[in-house]
């Protein structure tokens, strides 16, 4: 399989204090990982750093195909419909999408005319995901998107993202606090320590161990990394 996502010893400072300490790993083309961490460790930064958002740091990162992105705040402008938040970017960028067949994907068909607050918090969130396929990504990075849903809402996202994922056969970079979410979603799973953020193991997800792997992921959290 292709590299999509190559992280070469990359360190990243805010003035003097470090953030990012010589992190390195690879992401292969339509691998599942997740990044996991505590809270405050720089996953976020990870993210941003392999998005673009911040530049001047050390190290390398390659990125080998378009980028999409979802943030944990879903971000919608309140006076654009679902529909006009949606074409935002491909009106930009010069593409042409299908509000329609997309809104069906997620699972909101009929919703184009709405606005955010007539939606759910579930909604809005998969409102932000159909934002960042409609620009036709390969690589989707996301922060922390269902950490304010329910349970039950947070559970049929995660299967709606595996659905979507098969279906565009994406490459998924996911932030998540949740050790659940993570081991039912990933294909690998990545600890991080605390500040600054330095790899801490490697779990590669099978449905033989997803227990072995919540019970040493909580170990090496209660364990202060």
């Amino acid at each position: 399989m292709n590299l999509k996502i190559e992280v070469k010893d990359v360190e990243k400072k805010y003035e003097k204090k470090k953030i990012v300490d010589k992190l390195s790993f690879n992401v292969i083309e339509e691998e599942f990982l997740s990044i996991i961490g505590p809270s405050g460790c720089g996953k976020t930064t990870i993210l941003y750093l392999m998005a673009g958002f911040i530049d001047n740091f050390g190290g390398k990162i390659n990125i080998h195909g378009k980028i999409g992105f979802v943030f944990q705040d879903h971000n919608l402008l309140p006076w654009k419909t679902v529909k006009e938040n949606i074409e935002m970017g491909p009106i930009n960028n010069n593409l042409k999408v299908d509000i329609k067949r997309l809104l069906h994907k997620i699972d909101l068909d009929g919703f184009g005319s709405y606005y955010p607050h007539q939606l759910s918090e579930g909604m809005k969130q998969r409102v932000g995901i159909a934002r960042a396929l409609a620009n036709y990504p390969e690589i989707l990075l996301m922060d922390e998107p269902f950490g304010s849903l329910d349970y039950l809402t947070r559970i049929k996202m995660q299967e709606l993202l595996l659905k979507l994922k098969k279906g565009r056969k994406l490459t998924i970079v996911l932030v998540t606090h949740d050790i659940d979410e993570a081991i039912r979603v990933s294909d690998r799973i990545i600890v991080l320590s605390a500040l600054p953020a330095r790899l801490i193991k490697t779990f590669d997800v099978n449905q033989k161990r997803k227990a072995h792997i919540k019970k040493e992921i909580l170990g090496l959290i209660q364990n202060g990394f």
